[in-house]
């Protein structure tokens, strides 16, 4: 370590400074927050980035334009050691109910935007950062916004009519808004309800909606807020390399591209890490371990955004956002003919996970991860972008190596990155003349969720002649025209995920298509020949074969009719033009129609904030998880079975007992009482002899911490026999395998053979449902006193 380097965190919390020195570096961001800081306001939920619960602000001065940049993050996945030289602001620094509620709080709580308030401080977070980093929010960009962030008991509505409060393109002079003086209380609650009309009962009918919410939060008079100022100190601070070593993990931050080259020479396999978006759940949910992790976003080489004359340079360190930002600002400066290829990354972009993981997340770990599902390896492989690569050599000078996106994914996550290699930038391609390329998506939803199929697929046309004809005029030999005048394909690049085990191309595709005419009948052939580049079937890994070889052909169909409209081909009908019109969301908005009984003085029926309400809001509420350590607690997790079906032969739990700070295994011969459970008393709360299922509990790992916990118990090794197992219903059915008493349970109402044979239509079918991963949305946890 040179004299240069630091060996120590310096960064602010909620505008107070730490300098550690003395930090894992395997520690997230959540973890030092709760665990060192006691901030045990932002919530670990999911543990994978996926429901936001974890959300806080980390703010950063960006010394070009001299501005502070906020963003929101994903704190369970953000290493600390990622916040070096940063201010990182969580619930309780924006707000109490001591010293008064932030605005955001203030509406959340008073719309009723919380329930149980779990997920309450990070959805609150999600708002405050998006108007730190906003002048003028608008109600789209404040539903973008949440789209990291889920809710399992409360509901959106509330949610999105408290923060639309804060949008400045809602004009209360266009909304209509009633109350009267009965309906005004201190808080505000009761100006959002419109008087109906009497319903026959003893109530009142109450009908509530969005826009009238809105007016009338408008007319009470704002509270003063002062805002965390960012701390001087950091507009002043001078990044130096960063080297923090822990027990099991080495962290490198390099300011210069030498460096990093230096680093990946002397420790081949060091694991290049931006966002941890991927190496996090690789390291907490596959137990991967990484002893040596380098961050590049100090190296300019890798972090670099530049458009060239023919290409956009983009640095494989860049967040997708900063990419988002830039190809929007830098498309307006570009001619017609040359925005087809940054348009097809913003499009895909547009729809890529939240954006919590977009602020984090890079260009390079989407590339090198190289998974079959992926967004915008598609885009790069149609647009014949080029990757450049360094590393150092023998003669300790920098050699870099520049190869075409089409060799680089070799197989299943493999890519070509060789030792010692890192990935410095991506080069896109700008469109030229004639040349059209469009990116699509296919997913169970449109937010933040993972292709079913994705594609891009790009054609260069020429006018009047075909390829086949230039290489006649080429060769000096003639030709019979062909009799068409219209456009030919020049040559045609389909780039598709979902549907091989590495992003692909159909390259029996584009070989048919190029030198083709542009018409509805060779698109038609075309389609036939996917199939034969993708010949999917029902034991293709993620299943839906047949849909997804449909969704190749519609991707191809849906590019020629954008074409057709574009060159104004009469080859289709409008209601086949309809197809391409862009998919837009309108702002969404709520409506609440309920009954009151004005005359009732108790709070039941009525909309009176819940007394909870402040203190999830500003993350004041303790649950479980957030209660201090008692003196020698210790955490639990479980030992569970790894086979569907088999006798325990033996468990040895000594390689677990070695760890320093795990304190003890224990599994049914230790129970002194019954070991039953269920609601019949007729499952194992220990696994004894026999396990049924994979995942059946068998013993439990206690230790001084929950990470301990889980890591421990995964080193009890356990022998089986393993015996015949039932996986599926006809399984199940063969071996006369009911829930219940013979023949299983059944629920019948009426004459069931009588229903059916009087009915005019008999549907029948099946539809199967296999194993699926939960995703923990409710965390579960106790705590347990020996009294």
């Amino acid at each position: 370590m040179s004299a240069s380097t630091a060996n120590k965190l310096t960064f602010f919390v909620n505008g107070e400074k730490i300098v550690d020195s003395k930090v894992e570096p395997e520690t997230t961001l959540l973890e030092y927050l709760r665990l060192k800081r006691g901030l045990t306001g932002t919530k670990l939920g999911c543990g994978e980035g996926g429901c936001g619960a974890c959300t806080v602000t980390v703010s950063t001065f960006d010394k070009k334009s001299n501005e502070v940049q906020h963003r929101s993050v994903n704190a369970c996945l953000a290493p600390v050691c990622s916040v070096d030289g940063q201010h990182v602001i969580t619930i309780e620094g924006i707000g109490n109910t001591k010293k008064g509620l932030h605005p955001a709080q203030e509406k959340v709580a008073c719309f009723h935007g919380s329930q149980c308030g779990f997920c309450t401080p990070g959805i609150v977070m999600a708002l405050y950062t998006h108007l730190r980093k906003t002048k003028k929010p608008t109600e789209h960009g404040i539903e973008e916004a949440f789209d990291g962030n889920l809710c399992r008991c409360t509901g959106y509505r509330p949610i999105i009519d408290a923060a639309k409060t804060f949008a400045t393109d809602i004009k209360v002079e266009q909304v209509k808004a009633k109350e009267s003086a009965d309906q005004k209380d201190e808080e505000g609650t009761g100006a959002f309800w419109e008087r109906g009309p009497l319903s026959g009962f003893d109530g009142v009918e109450v009908m509530s909606n969005t826009h009238t919410k809105v007016a009338c939060d408008r007319k009470k008079k704002a509270k003063a807020h002062q805002e965390i100022p960012f701390p001087e100190e950091l507009k002043k601070h001078v990044p130096k390399s960063l080297e923090i070593t822990g027990k099991k993990v080495t962290w490198f931050r390099p300011t210069s591209l030498e460096e990093l080259c230096e680093i990946t020479k002397k420790h081949p396999n060091t694991k290049i890490v931006v966002g941890n978006t991927e190496v996090g759940i690789e390291a907490k949910f596959k137990f991967c371990h990484y002893p040596f992790q380098a961050s590049p976003v100090l190296i300019p080489e890798m972090n670099r955004l530049e458009l060239r004359a023919d290409c956009f340079t983009m640095g494989a360190s860049v967040s997708l956002t900063s990419i988002q930002e830039f190809l929007t600002i830098m498309l307006e400066k570009l001619p017609q003919h040359q925005r087809d290829s940054p348009q097809a990354v913003l499009d895909q972009l547009r729809w890529f996970s939240s954006t919590q993981i977009r602020n984090v997340g890079c260009l390079g770990g989407n590339l090198v991860t190289a998974s079959p599902i992926s967004d915008l390896c598609p885009v790069f492989l149609a647009t014949d972008s080029v990757l450049t690569f360094a590393k150092k050599g023998e003669d300790d000078k920098i050699a870099y190596r520049s190869l075409p996106i089409a060799k680089f994914f070799l197989n299943y996550r493999k890519v070509d990155l060789r030792p010692s290699e890192v990935l410095v930038s991506v080069s896109l391609p700008l469109t030229k003349s004639l040349e059209y390329v469009s990116a699509y998506k296919q997913a169970r939803r449109r937010e933040d969720d993972i292709a079913i199929v994705t594609s891009c697929i790009k054609f260069q046309l020429v006018k009047g002649i075909s390829h086949a004809e230039t290489k006649a005029k080429e060769e000096g030999t003639k030709i019979e025209p062909e009799g068409y005048e219209g456009y030919y394909i020049e040559s045609a690049r389909l780039g598709y995920g979902g549907v091989w085990k590495t992003p692909t191309r159909a390259k029996q595709t584009e070989d048919y298509l190029s030198g083709q005419p542009l018409t509805l009948a060779t698109i038609q052939e075309a389609v036939g020949m996917l199939a034969k580049d993708f010949p999917l079937n029902v034991k293709t890994p993620g299943g839906m074969p047949e849909y997804r070889k449909t969704l190749c052909a519609s991707f191809l169909y849906k590019f020629f009719i954008r074409l057709s409209k574009t060159l104004k081909i009469d080859a289709l009908s409008e209601k086949e033009m309809s197809a391409i019109v862009p998919f837009v969301r309108p702002p969404s908005k709520g409506q609440q129609t309920f009954q009151v009984n004005p005359q009732q003085r108790q709070a039941i029926g009525k909309p009176v904030v819940h007394r909870s309400a402040k203190i999830q809001v500003s993350g004041e509420a303790i649950y479980i998880d957030d209660l201090a350590p008692k003196y020698k607690m210790l955490y639990a997790a479980l030992v569970l079975s790894t086979v569907p079906h088999g006798e325990i032969v033996k468990i040895d739990a000594s390689p677990a007992l070695s760890i320093d700070g795990v304190e003890g295994y224990y599994d049914a011969k230790d129970l002194k009482g019954l070991n039953a459970v269920g609601h019949m008393g007729d499952e194992e709360l220990f696994a004894s002899n026999t396990v049924h299922c994979v995942g059946q509990v068998i013993g439990v790992v206690v230790a001084e911490t929950h990470k301990l916990a889980v890591e421990a118990a995964k080193e009890v090794k356990i022998e089986y026999k393993q015996l015949p197992a039932i996986l599926s219903i006809e399984d199940a059915v063969k071996a006369k395998s009911f829930l219940g008493e013979e023949g299983g349970y059944t629920l019948e109402r009426g004459d069931l053979k009588k229903g059916f044979k009087d009915s005019e239509m008999v549907i029948e079918g099946e539809m199967r449902v296999g194993g699926q991963e939960h995703f923990y949305l409710e965390t579960q946890c106790s705590e347990a006193i020996p009294g």
